[in-house]
């Protein structure tokens, strides 16, 4: 193999490589949003129930 094809490849590889890592750590991302977006909510029920029982109640 010249150069200039080895050198495409490996072009051709790292790309591809990266592509793959940016698919794979997107759906890394969007558990982690999804499950901060739980802990908010959750966060928010215990702050009514813990609060608003006794009439307290903070936004």
């Amino acid at each position: 193999m010249s150069t200039a094809v080895r050198s495409r490849v490996f072009k051709i590889s790292a790309a591809a490589i990266a592509i793959g890592l940016c698919l794979f750590s997107q759906d890394d991302v969007s558990a982690s949003i999804k499950e901060r977006r739980v802990d908010r909510l959750n966060a928010q029920i215990y702050r009514v129930y813990e609060y608003g029982f006794r009439g307290f109640y903070f936004a």
